[in-house]
């Protein structure tokens, strides 16, 4: 209470709470019909009886802290609304949900406060001071129940959170494992995804801390809500990491956003029913072992379609660089000159060693084709045609993989 107020007010305000002291049980019953009329978010799970249950001592330590003169610095919930609080977002209740119910309890109290005076307060002089001292007294009250309960409500939230996801990756994993004792039924209900559908499986990785940019689940909501309107499921498996599987209604891949924030994603192919959940869910993360291997900047989408080659070739990544090596010899340096033969060289074989198609591709004259290949072929080592589908792996790992098979360039130590 406000220790400037003086004996009469004090007294009156005494008067008032003692008054009240009766009713206690029914003010609580209609400061909860007043707080659920008007707010549709205890209506989940047993959330209206929690309210039903937490108003009446609620309303009794108003009561006692008027009567009692107690200092707001010491006011705070008891234990049993801190457990209430705690039950109310095990029902689904919002935190904010929580925080209004409070705020309409204390407007029903301000309006019953008022009431009380008008009724048992009987000398008009103090009327206004003892109204304005309850009602100081019950907003005081509820900044710092608020405070507590708001704290409470959080971190039960997120303890639920962390542990509806740990329940959620081990399902995943499990099915990911092709556990015989999952229940798939269980699983597409705690998971609220379909699994015998059509999947389109994503593997998102966040490059940077995660003060910087987006969250990683942001990310993924966006990518996915992209891709599907119908619920996509996003795993988030550790604090780098999310795996996304998003339901297709059809075998072609659509079209990806553009990624926000410091993420690399790598995705699989269109795959049907629990198997397609799982082959998917392989590629991606090879598409995105590849990506990472090769130092993909923030930002870099790549489907396993276009590593395939790369994926299964650089499970070793000392025996890939070796193979490069061995069939490019000097052309698998790291330096811009190697580079651009490589590039002239993967051209021609694409061109179906076609010099003009080649020189159409890169905008260049037939003639620097020719004279581009002839380099090539000397820093190779052998002539072109020689073993050419173990130099063309060697080249398509060079294009996918970069510095990571490459050859340092020793020039860049001097």
């Amino acid at each position: 209470m406000n220790d400037d107020m003086d004996e009469a007010t004090r007294a009156g305000v005494h008067t008032v709470a003692r008054a009240l002291l009766p009713d206690l049980p029914a003010i609580g019953g209609e400061a909860a019909d007043y707080i659920l009329a008007r707010e549709p978010g205890f209506t989940r799970g047993d959330a209206e009886a929690i309210v039903r249950r937490s108003t009446h001592p609620n309303s009794t330590a108003i009561v006692d802290g008027l009567l009692r003169d107690v200092s707001l610095d010491v006011i705070g919930p008891s234990e049993e609304v801190v457990r209430d609080t705690h039950e109310f977002i095990r029902n689904g209740v919002s935190v904010a949900t929580v925080q209004r119910g409070y705020r309409l309890g204390t407007a029903y109290w301000c309006a019953r406060w008022a009431k009380a005076v008008q009724t048992h307060c009987h000398d008009p002089a103090i009327a206004v001071p003892v109204t304005s001292a309850g009602t100081t007294f019950l907003l005081g009250w509820l900044e710092r129940v608020l405070e507590r309960l708001t704290a409470e409500a959080q971190y039960e939230a997120e303890r639920l959170a962390r542990e509806g996801a740990l329940v959620q990756v081990e399902s995943v994993r499990r099915i990911l494992a092709a556990d015989t004792d999952t229940d798939l039924s269980a699983a597409r209900a705690r998971l609220r995804y379909e699994l015998d559908g059509q999947h389109l499986a994503l593997v998102l990785h966040r490059t940077t801390p995660t003060e910087h940019g987006p969250s990683l689940e942001a990310v993924a909501r966006e990518v996915t809500t992209a891709l599907a309107s119908r619920r996509s499921l996003v795993v988030r498996v550790d604090v780098a990491t999310a795996w996304c599987w998003v339901p297709v209604d059809s075998a072609a891949t659509p079209s990806f956003p553009t990624l926000t924030g410091p993420v690399v994603a790598g995705y699989g192919r269109v795959a049907a029913g629990v198997e397609g959940f799982r082959s998917s869910h392989r590629e991606a993360q090879e598409a995105l072992r590849v990506a990472l291997l090769s130092g993909r900047g923030a930002g870099t989408v790549i489907p396993y379609e276009q590593v395939a080659v790369a994926s299964l070739c650089s499970l070793d990544p000392d025996w890939t660089r070796a193979f490069v090596a061995t069939q490019l010899g000097s052309l698998a340096v790291d330096n811009a000159a190697a580079g651009r033969l490589r590039e002239t060289l993967e051209a021609f074989f694409a061109a179906g060693s076609g010099y003009r198609i080649a020189a159409k591709q890169l905008g260049l004259h037939h003639n620097t084709i020719r004279y581009r290949l002839d380099q090539a072929e000397r820093l190779v080592g052998r002539p072109l045609d020689t073993d050419r589908l173990a130099l063309e792996v060697a080249l398509h790992l060079t294009a996918q993989l970069g510095p990571a098979v490459l050859v340092p360039d020793a020039s860049n130590d001097k």
